[in-house]
């Protein structure tokens, strides 16, 4: 059984100044050199940077 868990975050003002591709990758990066900041965690798997 595999479990996962969904994160959903707000992300500053100053977000909108960049391309939200550029954000998912700085994002996906150094959570992938730090998956220990977020307990139990394994891997990055899917990221979406998303304008509302």
């Amino acid at each position: 059984m595999t479990k996962k868990a969904l994160i959903e975050i707000l992300l500053v003002e100053e977000s909108a100044e960049k391309a939200n591709k550029e954000i998912e990758k700085e994002i996906r990066d150094e959570l992938s050199e730090n998956t220990h900041v977020i307990p139990w965690a394994a891997k990055i798997e899917k990221m979406q940077v998303i304008n509302q």
